[in-house]
This record gives C-alpha cells, sequence and structure tokens, in this order.
C-alpha cells in the first residue's frame, strides 16, 4: 500500500452533510486504504462517515474519539504531508 503525499492548505473540518474538496481528498486518501469504498463525488454521506470511523478506531485505540468526524486529529491517519 503506497502513501499519498498531498501538498496543500490544511484542509479544515468535514463530517456527515460536507462537500467540496476537502471532502474529495478525504474520499481518495480513504479509498487508496481501502476504508472508503463509495464514490469519488464531493458528498460526506454515510460511508465517508463509516470510514472515517475506521481510521480513527484504527489509529487512535482507546485515546482518541470515534465520532465519523474528520478533523485536526484525524487528517494526519487520513494522508501524509
Amino acid at each position: 500500500m503506497g502513501t499519498i503525499i498531498v501538498k496543500q492548505k490544511a484542509a479544515g473540518l468535514i463530517k456527515k452533510g460536507s462537500v467540496g474538496n476537502d471532502v474529495l481528498l478525504f474520499q481518495k486518501c480513504a479509498k487508496a486504504t481501502g476504508d472508503y469504498t463509495g464514490n469519488l463525488d464531493r458528498e460526506y454521506g454515510p460511508l465517508c462517515e463509516e470510514a472515517c470511523r475506521r481510521i480513527q478506531r484504527r489509529n487512535q485505540p482507546g485515546a482518541g474519539t470515534v465520532d465519523g468526524e474528520c478533523g485536526a486529529n484525524t487528517w494526519p491517519y487520513v494522508v501524509e504531508v
């Protein structure tokens, strides 16, 4: 499994109902790791939320919040800059 390197401004908080380029970045990265199986549609729906929870559970066991929202504590596990 390869690493996706992203050179851009820091992505903001995305959660269910979010739309846009930050969501697309999340979808592409999560799809590359097999965590996201949906379409690359720039819409943060239930499949994105579940992918985010999967990433959070894997990388923040016992210490972090598993809420399905991708913010400052979760983005580092989604992308490596």
